[in-house]
C-alpha cells in the first residue's frame, strides 16, 4: 500500500497487560503495515505495558503521549489525532484483536467509494457466547440510522485526519466522543462507509452492560443530545422523542439492558 498510516491505541490503568500484548501484536502482524503507532497513556498505566512499548520501539515507530492524570478519552484522542504523522488514521482498543487483513481491506474499501471514514463488523465474546455486531454498510444506509444510532463500531474505524479536524476533532463528550464526532463530520459533507466483514475481536468484558445503563449513562446520553440539538443535527421533537426512547431502556435493571442489546443491536 502507497498510502502510509498511523494507529491510534489509548490506554489507561484498567487495561490488562496480556489483553494489550496480544492487541499490539495483532497491529504489528497486519498485512498493511503502519507506519507509525501513537500510544496515549490516559494516566497512571500498569509498568509491564510501558515496558513492552519500550522493547516494541525497535520494531515500528511509536510516538507516546503521556497525560499525568485521567483526562478521559475525547481529550485523549483530541490530542492523539494531531500528534498523527500521516493523514489515515485507524482507531484500536487495547483489549481487542484485529484481523490480519483489518486495515488493508477496509483502505482498499475507502479507496474505492472515496470514502472519510470506513468501519466493519465485529464478534464479540461474551460469557462464552460469540455475536456478531453488524452496522449498514454504504453512506445513504448510514445516514438514516445516525440518528438513531451509533453507525460504526468504533475499534474499527478508519478515518481521514483532514476529514476529523474539519469537523472540529474529538470532542469530551463521555461514552459518545466518536458518535458526536460523525454527527460532526456528516454536517461538513463527509461520506460513510463500513466493509461488511468481521475484523476486529472485541471481548466484552463483565461491566460491560452495567456501563451502559442507569441514570447517569442516560444523563450522559442526554448531553450528548443536546450537543447535537444546539448544531441543528435533530430539532426540539427528535431531542425528545429520542430521550425518551432511550429513557425506557436504560432505566431497566442491567438484565433487560443486556437482552437488548442481543436481541437488536446483535446477531
Amino acid at each position: 500500500m502507497s498510502e502510509k498510516l498511523s494507529v491510534i491505541l489509548p490506554i489507561y490503568w484498567k487495561n490488562e497487560f496480556s489483553s494489550f500484548k496480544n492487541t499490539f501484536q495483532s497491529i504489528l502482524n497486519q498485512t498493511y503495515k503502519p507506519n507509525e503507532i501513537i500510544i496515549v497513556y490516559d494516566g497512571e498505566v500498569k509498568k509491564k505495558i510501558k515496558d513492552y512499548i519500550k522493547k516494541k520501539k525497535k520494531k515500528i515507530k511509536i510516538k507516546e503521549i503521556t497525560n499525568t492524570k485521567n483526562l478521559g478519552l475525547g481529550k485523549s484522542l483530541n490530542k492523539a489525532v494531531k500528534f498523527c504523522s500521516y493523514n489515515l488514521i485507524a482507531r484500536a482498543d487495547c483489549d481487542d484483536l484485529n484481523y490480519k487483513s483489518r486495515f488493508k481491506k477496509q483502505f482498499s474499501f475507502m479507496k474505492l467509494h472515496n470514502l472519510d471514514v470506513c468501519g466493519s463488523n465485529t464478534i464479540e465474546l461474551s460469557s462464552g457466547r460469540l455475536m456478531e455486531k453488524k452496522n449498514p454498510i454504504m453512506h445513504e444506509q448510514i445516514l438514516k440510522k445516525l440518528k438513531y444510532r451509533n453507525p460504526f463500531n468504533h475499534q474499527t474505524v478508519i478515518f481521514k485526519k483532514d476529514s476529523v479536524l474539519k469537523a472540529g476533532n474529538y470532542r469530551e463528550v463521555p461514552f459518545f466522543e466518536d458518535y458526536y464526532l460523525w454527527v460532526r463530520m456528516k454536517k461538513k459533507g463527509s461520506i460513510f462507509g463500513n466493509l461488511n466483514k468481521i475484523l476486529v475481536r472485541v471481548d466484552v468484558d463483565k461491566n460491560f452492560y452495567d456501563r451502559r445503563s442507569g441514570f447517569k449513562y442516560l444523563c450522559k446520553y442526554q448531553f450528548f443530545l443536546s450537543k447535537c440539538k444546539k448544531i441543528g443535527f435533530i430539532n426540539s421533537i427528535e431531542y425528545f422523542y429520542l430521550l425518551l426512547l432511550r429513557t425506557s431502556v436504560y432505566l431497566f435493571p442491567t438484565t433487560i439492558v443486556k437482552f437488548f442489546y442481543k436481541t437488536f443491536l446483535r446477531k
